[in-house]
């Protein structure tokens, strides 16, 4: 039966581990699916916060509507500095 490569996608070879370098677009593309599923969950609990009127899950939603707004922060920088970075 062969040897089953580790979930990082890293290559085995003996005791040393060699991780694949990851593409800047696969990152921003991952980022940018992280981003649009918090941006989900932030509106189906502020629909929630309206629909119920509980506190936990209005503090929830705040929470993270600053989680959403730090996430596009970064990903937004991303996006314009590895454009700069590929002229320079």
């Amino acid at each position: 039966m062969p040897a089953r490569r580790p979930r990082n996608g890293a290559r085995t070879s003996g005791r040393r581990s060699i991780k694949k370098i990851p593409q800047l677009s696969d990152v921003l593309r991952h980022l940018g699916n992280a981003v649009a599923l918090a941006e989900t969950v932030n509106r189906a609990l502020d629909a929630a916060a309206d629909d119920m009127e509980l506190s936990a899950v209005g503090d929830a939603a705040s929470a993270l509507k600053q989680t959403v707004q730090a996430l596009r922060a970064v990903y937004d920088e991303l996006d314009m500095a590895i454009p700069a970075a590929a002229r320079a």
